[in-house]
């Protein structure tokens, strides 16, 4: 995949993934593109503190349930899902925690006022 090598600087590089479309959009909207890379690196681990791009978050009905699940398909804790009060808006409920290729994710619930 020559293109792909030029965009990236690798060589040899290959790509296997998905693009989920995003709901409420019909079948042109924007999509959540997945993809891994079929030879993978090892680097530095990663907290939610450090330059660039650190975590992704996603808004879920239930965090405990979310969490407990993702724990068990091997995501690694970080934090405790923790509750604060909002002035104004709600409860915030949310963790951090780390898949299991280390990338850090964030997710979180709403309870509105």
């Amino acid at each position: 995949m020559v293109s792909l090598d030029r965009a990236t600087g690798l060589s040899e590089a290959r790509l296997e993934g998905a693009h989920l479309l995003l709901p409420g959009f019909g079948d042109d909207g924007p999509t959540l593109e997945i993809f891994t890379y079929a030879e993978m690196v090892e680097t530095a681990d990663s907290m939610a503190n450090h330059l660039g791009y650190t975590h992704i978050a996603f808004e879920v009905d239930n965090v405990r349930k979310v969490y407990d699940k993702a724990l068990k398909e091997g995501g690694i804790p970080l934090g405790k899902v923790t509750e604060k009060i909002v002035p104004g808006i709600g409860t915030l409920f949310f963790v951090y925690f780390k898949d299991p290729e280390g990338n850090i994710i964030e997710i979180l619930s709403w309870n509105r006022e």
